[in-house]
């Protein structure tokens, strides 16, 4: 056979391999959740790398030269999945939940029914020191140095749906959790703040009541007004001061981050400056949040229908200088730009 014919039936194999790989990939599947999918070489589906991680796997559609070819959902893009999740949760809202809000410095039963404590432990008793928000059934977001307590080390505990973290008399009906998993973004660096988010695993899902129930999450870079946000915390009442038993809440305005700059020129959290893509500013006259109250949301309200309504979170607290004695802004982490690291995390498929 000469060079040539050698040649062709080269070409005729690989024609017909990559025949054989198309058959096994790009066609419909189920996913594990019931839902639709397609068969992709587990190397183009992130949600089934994720899934590995925590020690479970994607089903599979077949294998090519030993290489799993999973069923992985459709490629969306990023931020569709947390607008889904928003939009079953305003259905939920609408048809089981009803929520009832009235004014206060201290927050009211069920005001935040996203909000969470974190917990670690000293001996046997367990000390309540940053906050966070719950996303979805199983996950906290909170900030990268909550995951760590100088004095009483990592993480171990999350409370849920509470009020006030020392009384069983007030309005309220806390959820106890382990914490399964962590997850911190790969990029937080300390003492640095920068990409200073991450994620909790609770060790089961929430029970969805009035008093816990996630949130949304902000999926647009451009902020349209730079009011009517709350921030939320049982940090410090005031600069050292002792902390808060009960949920506290503070109005605060966004601040544009070229004034925030000149206040953090000479941070060593901040070597680079404030940074607008994955940073926000924000503050109100003497009012802040203090330490303790780290990992809490920046959000807002957004009304729907018959009077109700969904918070939307868009920074998570990071840090400030002295809280409540200074007209500092308060860093938050920008949740929308870190999209696409939540999301395979949180909802892999």
């Amino acid at each position: 056979m000469d060079a040539t014919a050698v040649f062709i039936n080269v070409l005729f194999l690989v024609a017909n391999l990559i025949e054989i790989a198309n058959g096994q990939t790009q066609r419909s599947c189920t996913l594990s959740n019931g839902l639709s999918g397609i068969c992709v070489p587990i190397r183009d589906c992130p949600s089934a790398v994720a899934l590995l991680k925590q020690r479970r796997q994607a089903n599979i559609c077949s294998y090519i030269n030993d290489e799993p070819v999973v069923c992985c959902e459709k490629q969306l893009a990023i931020g569709e999945k947390s607008k889904n999740f928003c939009s079953n949760l305003i259905k939920i809202i609408k048809e089981t939940i009803k929520i009832l809000v009235v004014g206060g410095t201290d927050s009211l039963a069920a005001e935040f029914p996203h909000m969470a404590v974190l917990g670690f432990r000293n001996n046997d008793n367990i000390i309540w020191a940053c906050g966070g928000a719950l996303i979805s059934e199983k996950f906290v977001m909170t900030a990268g140095h909550c995951l760590y307590h100088s004095e009483f080390g990592d993480v171990r505990a999350v409370r849920l749906g509470d009020l006030n973290l020392y009384s069983e008399t007030d309005d309220a009906k806390p959820q106890n959790f382990l914490v399964k998993s962590t997850h911190r973004h790969p990029r937080y660096m300390p003492p640095s703040r920068y990409n200073d988010i991450a994620l909790v695993e609770l060790d089961r899902a929430a029970t969805r009541t009035k008093y816990v129930l996630p949130a949304c999450l902000n999926t647009q870079m451009f902020i349209h007004s730079s009011n009517a946000f709350t921030a939320t915390g049982w940090g410090s009442l005031e600069f050292s001061g002792r902390q808060a038993d009960h949920l506290q809440k503070v109005n605060i305005s966004l601040v544009d981050n070229g004034r925030c700059n000149q206040f953090y020129s000479l941070s060593r959290k901040l070597r680079a400056g404030i940074r607008d893509d994955s940073q926000i500013c924000a503050s109100s006259p003497h009012r802040d949040t203090c330490e303790g109250d780290s990992g809490g949301p920046l959000q807002r309200k957004f009304p729907f229908g018959n009077n109700d309504f969904v918070y939307v979170i868009y920074g998570v607290t990071s840090f400030g200088k002295a809280c409540g004695l200074s007209s500092t802004p308060g860093i938050y982490t920008r949740v929308s730009y870190f999209l696409d690291w939540i999301e395979p995390i949180v909802w892999p498929n």
